[in-house]
């Protein structure tokens, strides 16, 4: 059965390490309620891991929105630090009118 799910081949010593594993009431079998037990035990593992794999997920993209708000807020944007504007030199008078040809 192994061999058919692609576990290649199994040696006694597997099956042993597998039945003493998976035999909780030590009966030398791995009973239906044992079995059972297996499952339930791996599906908490695996909701374990996906909720500590979902807590790490939002921690970096919290970490990401905060260094992107820090490089906002220090005028970077993405293009390097923002060149402060040159100060506004007076105003030059305006030129004369030229007198309209009648």
């Amino acid at each position: 059965m192994f061999q058919n799910l692609g576990f290649g081949e199994v040696t006694d010593e597997d099956l042993q390490i597998l039945v003493e594993t998976g035999d909780v009431d030590q009966d030398g079998k791995i009973s239906l309620s044992d079995f059972r037990n297996m499952l339930d035990f791996n599906k908490a593992q695996v909701a374990a891991q996906e909720a500590a794999d979902l807590e790490r997920e939002q921690q970096e993209a919290e970490r990401e929105a905060l260094r992107e708000a820090q490089k906002a807020q220090a005028g970077e944007g993405g293009e390097g630090p923002a060149e402060p504007a040159e100060p506004a030199g007076p105003a030059e008078p305006p030129e004369p009118a030229e007198p309209a040809e009648e």
